[in-house]
């Protein structure tokens, strides 16, 4: 498993392939492998950490950014340790590690509920993971219905190509299982890490909780209902300590509202979040099968996880539309889908084939399933490294890095001095979305840890009075 988890990474991840040419991965990555550097140096977890490193520090409105910084702050521990190039510390490195917990975390569920052996457990939940819905992929029907209905909200990634969802959805599995045991401490400190890793969780977990109580106060079923609740409390609570006890920012434009009250803005969300409803429905035709297994079944916990699916999939959509004007709102979707509803799918499947009274026919049909979600989604990487351009060869960056080395320092320099004369235009942030600074006052940049000055005052001149 930590061969084919690390095989994993270095072909879905590798830059350089075997003939010396180099790939332009998603710009996602260069940006996190960035992060992963400029944290050190700025020691602020802010979006202009990875472009301005020590001098990120500059605005008076420089502060901590809730976002997922946990993968990044991980790399960062290696680099610091080992000098590892960021790219490999963060994509290889920190990605198989994360992948291993997740295949472990998430056989460990699927043992649970289907009680299969620990081999057959670890190949079905590893696949699970990477299984997709037919309209996954660019070109597919969903690529092609989400271009005419004006949205990319109908695209699905899988949990194994989605690297910034990967330590969140390890923490989040970890409590889904600790919960299967009845370990009810351990699955709430576990979520509220989760929560406090990702605002996504926070948000993919609210939408899924408020559906799933509506889901029981009509079922009549106290447990699922005191499952709601608790799951709500969890992640409101690691929400006001971040923001209100530790003053952590939220990513989204200062100033601007999360949620639009208006009756005519509540009426389009209920409007097209049926509508979005009722197209996930038909078209996902290789996870519904899966989850209405697991709703059906007499273990409590294991029909309560089939729920847990299907709200996550309903109320991803009207979460979706309820913060329209959000930056990104599509994770809510992407992320409820990657995390609980595909694989709960699979995991429903794999319990049908389990059964001692479910006939041939219908195992066989199970299997296929889930060998055909399998296949689309290594398909589906597959297909996104096609795209990728192959420019240059190591030998001609190896050129470039060598020229750009004294530049490095001075460009820096000018963005951290452009910061300071004009502060807008430092609005972007880890979260995607632009935010003006509450002051012009700049401050000198922080010490480094070692105890050496970041900048040197001589070479930038003059400080701004501000700053004097």
């Amino acid at each position: 498993m930590i061969v084919a988890t690390a095989a994993f990474e270095w072909w879905n991840t590798g830059w350089v392939g075997w003939d010396g040419r180099v790939s332009i991965l998603h710009t996602d990555y260069g940006h996190f492998s960035n992060l992963s550097r400029g944290l050190l140096e700025s020691r602020v977890a802010d979006g202009w950490s990875s472009t301005l490193g020590e001098y990120a520090v500059g605005s008076a409105a420089s502060r901590d950014i809730w976002y997922h910084w946990g993968p990044m702050w991980i790399a960062a521990a290696l680099i610091s340790l080992t000098g590892m190039m960021p790219l490999a510390a963060l994509m290889h490195v920190t990605g198989a590690l994360m992948d291993i917990i997740l295949v472990l975390t998430a056989g460990a569920v699927l043992r649970r509920i289907t009680s299969m052996s620990h081999g057959r457990s670890l190949l079905i939940g590893a696949a699970s993971l990477v299984s997709v819905q037919p309209y996954a992929s660019s070109g597919s029907i969903g690529s092609r219905l989400s271009a005419a209905t004006e949205s990319l909200h109908l695209a699905r990634l899988s949990l194994a190509y989605m690297f910034s969802y990967k330590l969140e959805a390890a923490a989040a599995l970890a409590a889904l299982l600790f919960w299967q045991k009845g370990q009810g401490t351990m699955a709430t400190a576990l979520l509220a890490c989760a929560a406090i890793a990702s605002p996504h969780v926070v948000a993919t977990g609210g939408v899924m909780a408020g559906v799933l109580g509506c889901c029981a106060v009509i079922r009549r079923d106290r447990a699922m209902l005191r499952l709601a609740v608790c799951v709500i409390t969890v992640l409101v609570a690691a929400w006001a300590t971040l923001h209100f006890v530790c003053g952590v920012g939220l990513p989204k434009a200062e100033g601007s509202k999360l949620i639009e009250w208006s009756l005519q803005h509540l009426w389009t969300t209920l409007h097209l979040g049926v509508r979005d409803c009722a197209v996930a429905l038909i078209l996902g035709a290789l996870s519904l099968p899966g989850i209405i297994t697991l709703t059906r079944d007499q273990e409590a916990k294991t029909r309560h996880i089939g729920w847990m699916a299907l709200s996550a999939l309903v109320g991803s959509f009207f979460g979706y539309r309820l913060l329209a004007g959000v930056a990104d709102n599509m994770h809510f979707i992407i992320m409820a889908h990657a995390l609980l509803v595909m694989p709960a799918g699979v995991w429903g499947l794999a319990l049908l084939i389990q059964r001692a009274q479910t006939p041939s026919w219908l195992r066989r049909v199970a299997a296929l399933l889930i060998v055909i979600g399998t296949i689309m989604g290594v398909a589906d990487p597959k297909q996104q490294r096609s795209v990728y351009e192959r420019p240059w060869s190591i030998e001609e960056l190896d050129t470039v890095k060598s020229s750009r080395r004294p530049c490095r320092r001075l460009f820096r320099q000018i963005g951290w001095r452009l910061v300071a004369a004009h502060p807008r235009l430092s609005g972007g942030h880890a979260g995607g979305t632009l935010h003006p600074y509450r002051s012009h006052e700049v401050r000198a940049p922080r010490r480094h840890w070692r105890g050496t000055l970041l900048r040197r005052e001589s070479s930038l001149g003059a400080r701004p009075a501000a700053a004097r």
